[in-house]
């Protein structure tokens, strides 16, 4: 399992989940970045390693 921090929030990623990333209000992680897509990425554990995958959003992902 994973957990996820920023500012005062923190979001858990159970293993074998994956957890949407995006604008839409129904994403597990919400970004209220107006340069985010609604469906903007995903977050997978897959076998004990955390991927992330871009959507194919208009504005890209960086990974810092």
């Amino acid at each position: 399992m994973y957990v996820l921090k920023h500012d005062q929030t923190e979001t858990l990623v159970p293993r074998g989940a994956t957890l949407k990333v995006g604008r839409a209000p129904s994403s597990d992680i919400v970004c209220d970045d107006a340069s985010a897509s609604r469906h903007h990425a995903d977050l997978k554990d897959e076998d004990g390693q955390l991927s992330y995958r871009d959507l194919e959003s208009t504005n890209g992902s960086a990974i810092n």
